[in-house]
């Protein structure tokens, strides 16, 4: 791709496109969580790679990452597998450029422990992963300190004193 101003006859402007969607036949793919497309951005040079979610060009008006930022490498972008990828890069001015990516169907299970482990909360599904475990781990922590509360009332109060009234 070239990027490149000036005169008409000189002047050159390259993009390209990819419409990223399944394959027909999806059946042999045992899913818990429900399919979808996988993304990843393995070499990018000298590219400005936008991702957004859609069936194809016409529609994809869904920005996968938040602020529609760049796609960065080595990060695994997914979206449902009923709603499809396109990926747009646009070169930089004036040098060469190289783009590679991979994609692939799969079990959205299989992305959520990978996600954890690397602390990867990037794009939609992250940022719902995100909510997902602050949640979790506000309702444990939020459990323990109900129990610690009544726990202490009922088992260190101390007996409430006689009181003897004297005239």
């Amino acid at each position: 791709m070239i990027y490149r101003e000036g005169s008409p006859s000189v002047r050159k402007y390259d993009t390209c496109y990819y419409d990223i969607l399944p394959g027909d036949d999806l059946t042999g793919i045992k899913t818990k969580l429900g399919q979808r497309i996988f993304l990843k951005i393995k070499n990018n040079k000298n590219l400005n790679v936008y991702l957004y979610g859609g069936r194809d060009r016409y529609n994809a008006e869904e920005s996968i990452i938040s602020g529609n930022k760049k796609a960065e490498l080595n990060t695994n972008y997914t979206v449902d597998v009923d709603d499809g990828f396109l990926v747009v890069a646009y070169p930089d001015e004036n040098v060469p450029t190289e783009l590679e990516f991979e994609y692939w169907v799969a079990d959205l299970s299989e992305d959520l422990v990978k996600r954890i482990e690397d602390l990867n909360f990037a794009g939609k599904d992250g940022n719902t992963l995100l909510a997902v475990i602050l949640l979790v781990t506000f309702c444990i922590l939020l459990f323990f300190c109900c129990c610690a509360y009544v726990v202490s009332k009922h088992c260190f109060t101390p007996p409430e004193l006689t009181r003897i009234e004297i005239f």
